[in-house]
């Protein structure tokens, strides 16, 4: 309920990711990548602004979504 306006899923790496392309706030230039892992939200997201275009800032989201390690705690 905290995104809005869902444009689809994509499939990155071994993730399954939700498109939104603006939250339910007043941010309208945006792109947020969400997904659900082990009972958790994630997201990655980024502004549509200039000197960025909208295909830029997927192309960093893909990237960065694809890059992402998982990292396991360790007690101390």
């Amino acid at each position: 309920p905290r995104f809005a306006d869902p444009q689809g899923t994509k499939r990155l790496g071994d993730r399954e990711v939700t498109v939104y392309t603006r939250n339910r706030g007043a941010d309208v230039w945006h792109v947020l990548y969400a997904w659900e892992e082990e009972g958790s939200l994630y997201a990655v997201s980024q502004h549509v602004a200039e000197p960025h275009t909208y295909s830029e800032v997927v192309e960093h989201l893909d990237r960065i979504t694809r890059g992402l390690v998982r990292i396991e705690p360790r007690s101390a």
